[in-house]
């Protein structure tokens, strides 16, 4: 690895000073690392420090790992919670509603006719809006058939580019999609695109007119390895650790469902995704599904 950016290091000689480990996050050639960083004293004949040994981890992988573990217990977890409350509260909401109706079919009030048709009609739709949140809880809690295909990369994200491709025009934004190798892969065609359609349609919503968004994706070591960054906003820290809760949503008009059910449906498929961002830079999603 080339170690020219780690100019920070400010922090060494305090380390050295206690002989302790300590995780780091960092940036090394342009990509975000965690390294795991040690030190061990050597001493003279006279037993003064005469130097100092330092080793450098690269624990990146399995920081992944121990987070893409802890999603998807969260994941299995929410998913029972969802699917327990859900059935536990369909039965009187839909009492509720069917009480709405006859109210409008058979019942007229002595006087006020508009407002006791108002709030009935109120009624009937919150029943509503609230049996749509159930079934997305339902959804999200039932587990997903994948069926995996063999597909062309090149083909399949050339369809990709073709769903945002007026959309970019439209706000003038730079959208590019590139492949490294001519590859086939083996994937759910609609559920990978449902996927990749949450990612790169929350990108377009992170950037303003001129914005860049990019999709790059490629072959190799039996995984395929797809990547979608923007240079909009970006995620604040605190906020970066919940965006894939489910309901967990920045902006006004989100529904917090999209990057749970990519994040599922990625799982579904044994990969990872992970996410890096810093504010006013830009955010990448890396997503690794294995061949």
């Amino acid at each position: 690895k080339n170690l020219n950016e780690l100019s920070d290091f400010i922090f060494l000689a305090e380390l050295l000073k206690s002989e302790r480990s300590t995780e780091k996050l960092l940036n090394i050639n342009g990509e975000a690392r965690y390294l795991l960083i040690s030190s061990t004293a050597n001493y003279d004949d006279q037993n003064e420090i005469e130097s100092y040994t330092v080793v450098l981890n690269d624990i990146t992988e399995k920081k992944s790992l121990e987070e893409n573990a802890r999603r998807k217990e969260k994941l299995s977890a929410m998913g029972e919670l969802a699917s327990g409350v859900a059935h536990e509260i369909r039965n009187p909401i839909n009492a509720i509603g069917m009480i709405a109706q006859r109210l409008q079919k058979e019942f007229s009030p002595d006087g006020g006719n508009d407002e006791f048709n108002s709030i009935t009609n109120l009624l009937r739709t919150e029943v509503t809006r609230i049996n749509k949140i159930i079934k997305q809880f339902l959804d999200y809690a039932k587990p997903l058939e994948v069926k995996q295909e063999e597909v062309d990369a090149d083909e399949y994200f050339k369809q990709v580019y073709q769903l945002f491709e007026g959309q970019a025009d439209k706000r003038r934004v730079t959208f590019t999609i590139h492949g490294y190798n001519p590859c086939t892969i083996k994937i759910d065609p609609e559920l990978m695109k449902q996927a990749l359609m949450n990612l790169v349609q929350n990108a377009f919503d992170a950037v303003g007119e001129e914005g860049r968004i990019g999709v790059l994706y490629k072959c190799e070591d039996n995984k395929l390895e797809i990547i979608v960054s923007d240079n909009g906003r970006g995620i604040p820290d605190a906020e970066r650790g919940k965006i894939f809760d489910l309901y967990y949503t920045s902006r006004k008009d989100g529904t917090g469902i999209g990057l749970s059910i990519t994040q599922k449906i990625i799982e579904q498929h044994g990969g990872t995704i992970s996410c890096e961002s810093a504010m006013n830079e830009g955010t990448k999603f890396k997503v690794v599904i294995p061949q």
